[in-house]
């Protein structure tokens, strides 16, 4: 009896050690035609090319793995036209691939890095902002910078920062249509951060009739400035105001004076071509083109203004349908009475 349970302990002891050795497999091929299973998951496709195309109970081999990383971190392939062709070169001898001798970076100057950030800043921010309008006018332009970055832009939101980089003086260039009935639409133009002390350095100021558009061009801009949108209702503008359209051309050929006639302001060597309503209050001595010639200073940053300082004498021209109107010399403001016989005006300046 003895005997026959020491030989049922050893059946169950064999029995045990069976069981165990039966979990663990040890092959040198495994097949399986359908799937796999590894703890509660089933594989049924080992993915070796493409990782994006990944379908459910897959698993990726390292091939995969390591194309798909290299993939989204843009790590370039190497050759020829790769930029990796700069530190890894063909040796001249034995054609093996090695690393070469790379460059090394300009030195950084700090008087120009400075410069660009504080003194001359490398970017033109334009506000734009409508004030009392219900149109859908939209002003669409350019922003040219002297190193001849091209920004376009399209401002139709109410209230809209935009900012073109390069490097300054800037030239912007913009049309804007008057397409909403009754309503004429106003657009000024100026530094965004006028003070008493500089005063305004550059300006344009347009009045369009429904059905008219309006050519905006203004070079020569080292300070942000600001864009502004309003609108004026033609049922009450005969009732207040008088007016004429007319095709307005401003030269300034002053060597350093700034040259303003009405709400145009001219910095020196520009010239402005355009057509623009001109509006007075009525009462007002009739429709009036008003002449100033100002003196320019110029800050630390490049941004010119206004001294309140009187300009010295200079030389006036006012040419009339192309013919001479008036041409003397003036010192200050001066003011010439249009009539409804004004098609085009000419006003030149000169030292």
């Amino acid at each position: 009896m003895k005997l026959k349970r020491k030989y049922l302990l050893i059946t169950c002891l064999c029995w045990q050690f069976s069981a165990y050795a039966q979990s663990t497999i040890y092959t040198n091929r495994l097949a399986a035609k359908d799937s796999i299973q590894l703890k509660n998951s089933w594989i049924s496709k080992l993915i070796t090319d493409d990782l994006q195309q990944a379908a459910p109970h897959s698993l990726a081999g390292d091939s995969a793995m390591k194309k798909y990383v290299n993939k989204i971190t843009g790590k370039p392939p190497i050759g020829e036209s790769s930029r990796l062709w700069n530190l890894i070169t063909p040796d001249q001898q034995d054609g093996a691939m090695k690393l070469a001798a790379v460059p090394s970076p300009l030195p950084i100057d700090t008087d120009t890095l400075l410069d660009k950030l504080f003194i001359h800043p490398q970017y033109f921010k334009l506000f734009y902002s409508q004030a009392n309008f219900r149109g859908s006018d939209t002003l669409t332009g350019t922003i040219t910078s002297s190193d001849g970055i091209v920004t376009p832009f399209v401002l139709s939101e109410l209230h809209t920062r935009f900012i073109a980089y390069g490097k300054p003086p800037f030239d912007l260039d913009c049309w804007l249509t008057s397409k909403n009935p009754d309503i004429w639409a106003l657009v000024y133009f100026c530094n965004a951060y006028a003070d008493d002390e500089t005063g305004i350095c550059v300006s344009a100021s347009r009045k369009i009739p429904y059905g008219e558009s309006s050519h905006i061009v203004v070079r020569g801009l080292n300070t942000h400035m600001q864009l502004v949108r309003n609108e004026m209702y033609d049922t009450t503008l005969p009732t207040h105001s008088d007016s004429l359209t007319v095709n307005m051309k401003l030269d300034n050929r002053s060597a350093s004076l700034a040259m303003r006639v009405n709400d145009e302001t001219l910095l020196p060597g520009e010239t402005r071509a355009f057509r623009n309503c001109i509006v007075t209050v009525k009462g007002n001595n009739g429709t009036l083109l008003q002449f100033e010639a100002l003196t320019l200073r110029y800050t630390r940053d490049g941004r010119a203004g206004f001294a309140n300082l009187p300009a010295p004498p200079v030389t006036v021209t006012v040419n009339r349908n192309g013919q001479q109107y008036f041409k003397g010399p003036v010192q200050g403001a001066v003011k010439f009475i249009l009539d409804a016989g004004w098609k085009d005006a000419e006003v030149i300046l000169e030292d």
